[in-house]
């Protein structure tokens, strides 16, 4: 269980911290970390489903003629935020600057 400061700074991968699909992203513009495929383009319908990373090609992602893994037309998100782990508490020193006044 973490607190909101440490949720939204501290650790974890990067595509577990992207803004909520409203229906207007694409493989474009959403970074994701996975994929899932489904066996769409077989003759035969077999049910087939499918986990792949990120840089796995679609079928209309890559130039005719280009090769067609790694996807480089995709964004992805498979890195770190900072640390591997999350935490619960943050541990790590945040750098804060002020600025101090003297009035009189």
């Amino acid at each position: 269980m973490q607190g909101p400061f440490t949720d939204h700074v501290v650790g974890g991968l990067q595509y577990r911290h992207v803004a909520i699909n409203k229906g207007s992203d694409s493989y474009l513009t959403r970074p994701e970390g996975w994929k899932i495929l489904l066996g769409q383009n077989c003759e035969v319908l077999t049910g087939a489903v499918g986990m792949v990373g990120a840089d796995y090609p679609y079928p209309e992602a890559n130039e005719v003629g280009a090769i067609p893994y790694p996807m480089t037309g995709a964004q992805k998100a498979f890195l770190y935020r900072d640390m591997v782990a999350k935490r619960p508490v943050n541990i790590k020193n945040i750098r804060h600057r002020t600025g101090s006044t003297i009035v009189g």
